[in-house]
């Protein structure tokens, strides 16, 4: 049998992340193919994190142990990956990360985690690699996405493939105006790091989201892109709300292979039935990614929004990681009194979950027991 192939993806998320990141990949390797024109297929996952413990990245492990025969995870703290040169001629790899954490606005500190920069510097963090996968952990696959990995040639001159996102602005004052309202609602400055109104027309006419992007970096190599986007960045970045997106967008735009919508859906806008989505997609089962990237309070995994999560629940029943949600969700519930939440709860509720739910409560007791009674036996024979 030949050698596999190997298909490198990185994730990037801290500690409150880790039950969605879990999900994600989960779902991606769940959905993943297996061979690529009779070849076999091995998934590198490579999961950039920040302050996550061992006890979290343990349970990661364990709930993807069931994907080993094809796939591997690998964690990197990234003050550790950012702290070797990767040449003696250039700024090394922390100081490029902190050049451009100091250049993000303040708003985009508290909504963002400072990984999201990290897509600039990939080159750099895997040398390793031709060809990389990123993606958010705010997803959740239904199909196989294997397929855009070889669907960009490394020899290529495009700098990196990904979906475009629905334009909701009719035009690019439209667009110009609503950023203008975000940044002063945000406190950010409007004038001095504000952009050219051909760098608006560029964004508005290049709607990418970068939620899922396969990166060429041979190319990125070649021509020195990594140094060109922290130059960029560090003129530029206190002023943009969409940090990475915009920048990739405005200095990769003439090089970019556009993916397939179904690479990158949004739930919010194939739920309305006038919506022009539906004209690239017929049916939801073409989605291969769904990206939940509206605003932050209306992530899936937060109990409060458990009853428009439907796509990302059904996902996490099929994944380990569901009895953690749902003790949060418990929780939740008893500070807040919401009974009427449990209505959508049966539902989605099968005999065979709460059994495994039954019998994590209980293998956790009888854990407990069991360490209270061996404590309780060395006491003994101590006295």
């Amino acid at each position: 049998m030949s050698d596999p192939l190997t298909i490198p993806v990185v994730v990037a998320f801290n500690q409150s992340y880790c039950l969605p990141a879990g999900v994600a990949l989960h779902s991606m390797l769940t959905h993943a193919a297996h061979t690529y024109e009779n070849i076999p297929l091995f998934y590198k996952i490579h999961c950039l994190v920040q302050g996550v413990d061992a006890t979290h990245k343990a349970k990661l492990e364990q709930g993807l142990a069931s994907f080993r025969d094809f796939s591997s995870v690998e964690f990197i703290d990234i003050e550790s990956a950012t702290s070797h040169k990767p040449q003696a001629t250039s700024h090394s790899v922390a100081e490029k990360f902190e050049i451009l954490f100091k250049s993000l606005s303040p708003f985009a500190q508290k909504r963002f985690s400072p990984l999201i920069l990290t897509r600039f510097i990939l080159p750099s963090l895997f040398p390793q690699y031709d060809k990389i996968i990123m993606c958010d952990v705010d997803v959740v696959f239904t199909q196989d996405m294997s397929a855009s990995y070889f669907a960009l040639d490394a020899e290529s001159p495009y700098y990196l493939a990904a979906a475009k996102e629905f334009r909701r602005d009719a035009s690019v004052a439209d667009l110009i105006e609503t950023r203008q309202i975000w940044a002063i609602t945000a406190g950010m400055p409007t004038s001095r790091h504000f952009l050219s109104q051909e760098q608006w027309q560029i964004i508005y006419k290049n709607p990418f989201n970068t939620g899922f992007v396969v990166f060429n970096l041979k190319a990125w190599r070649a021509h020195n892109l990594e140094e060109q986007c922290v130059a960029f960045f560090s003129q530029k970045g206190h002023g943009l709300f969409c940090p990475e997106q915009d920048t990739l967008t405005l200095l990769c735009h003439q090089n970019i292979l556009e993916l397939p919508s179904t690479y990158n859906t949004n739930p919010c806008d194939f739920g309305v039935k006038e919506h022009s989505r539906h004209q690239g997609i017929k049916d939801p089962k073409e989605v291969i990614m769904w990206h939940f990237y509206s605003a932050d309070s209306d992530k899936p995994w937060k109990p409060e929004n458990f009853h428009t999560a439907q796509i990302w629940i059904n996902a996490l029943l099929h994944t380990p990681f569901a009895p953690i949600y749902f003790e949060n969700y418990y929780n939740w519930l008893k500070d807040n009194n919401l009974r009427a939440h449990f209505v959508r709860f049966e539902s989605l509720l099968t005999k065979r979950f709460l059994m495994g739910y039954i019998l994590y409560k209980i293998q956790r007791i009888a854990k407990r027991s069991w360490l209270k009674f061996c404590l309780w036996w060395k006491l003994k024979r101590l006295s």
